[in-house]
This record gives C-alpha cells, structure tokens and sequence, in this order.
C-alpha cells in the first residue's frame, strides 16, 4: 500500500513540477525580451522602425485609443527582427505596438505637423488624385456584360455558320 501510495506522489510532484517549469518557461523568456521604435514621434509619412531582441514573432499589434486594434504579421521570425511602416493621415495619434511572445511595449505618436489643418487630416486622400473606384466598377460591369453576352450568342453564331 505504501508503495503504491510512494509511486503516484512521486508522479503527481513530478507532473506538477513539469506543469510548473513549463507555465513558468514564457514569463522568463518575456523578461529578456524588448520591443523599441525609432522615432518615437513623427509626422504622416515617417517610416516608424520598430526592432524586436530576445524573442520571436510572427505577430505586431497596434492599439489606440477608442479603436479596433490592428494586427500585421511579422515574415522576419528571426531574432532580433526588424519591421518597418510608414505611418499615413488616418494614423495621428497615440498607438501602442505590442509583439506576440513579448511583455515589452513600444509607444509611438504620429502627429500633423503645426501647419496642417483639421480638413487635411479627415480626408485622407492625396488633392487631386483621381478617385478610380466608379472607373473599376464599370469595367467590372462592361466585363460581365460581356461574358453573358458571349455566352448566349456564342452557341448562335455557331449554328449558323454550320447550316451554311
């Protein structure tokens, strides 16, 4: 009885000393992580370079304020790695980059410049540049037009010139 009370202790402490040593392995490697961005502030169009040591990643993660979070993936799982963006219009204000398998944090600002005006930075769009959606629809249009006209007549044109 003993014995056998002796051999399921033993696997029981060495079953929760694995469980123990394998939930405890990801919070010590997070501790010799970091997750930097250069620059730290930037106007739209600033190439934001954000460098990852310690660890690896397939995943970066954009947070602000009052918005959806963004996820990109990460092609360079290497470590360190480097991942580059170049920030837009629709991207002012503060974001915090988090990288999956990392406890460390990046916090960067995208601002509009001093001479920037509110209009300028809801637009989004460059002044002047040719808005190509309704151009693509009507193609889009003409092209199945097209194909459903070809399909319908096709079969016609080529009984006719068999009858002659």
């Amino acid at each position: 009885m003993r014995t056998t009370l002796r051999r399921r202790l033993l696997a029981g402490a060495s079953l929760a000393s694995a469980l123990f040593i394998t939930l405890l392995a990801p919070v010590a490697a997070q501790g010799a992580c970091s997750l930097t961005v250069s620059p730290k502030e930037g106007a739209p169009g600033t190439a934001f370079v954000f460098t990852g040591s310690g660890f690896t990643t397939t995943t970066l993660t954009f947070s602000q304020a009052g918005a959806q979070p963004r996820s990109i993936p990460v092609t360079d799982t290497s470590a360190p790695f480097t991942v580059r963006l170049i920030a837009g219009v629709g991207d002012v204000g503060r974001w915090r980059a988090v990288a999956e398998g990392c406890a460390d944090r990046a916090v960067f600002q995208v601002s509009l410049p001093s001479t920037a005006t509110a209009a300028a930075a809801t637009i989004g769009t460059t002044p002047g540049a040719p808005d190509r959606i309704p151009a693509l629809a009507a193609f889009v249009v003409l092209a199945v037009l097209f194909l459903a006209c070809t399909a319908v007549m096709l079969p016609r044109v080529t009984r006719a010139s068999r009858a002659h």
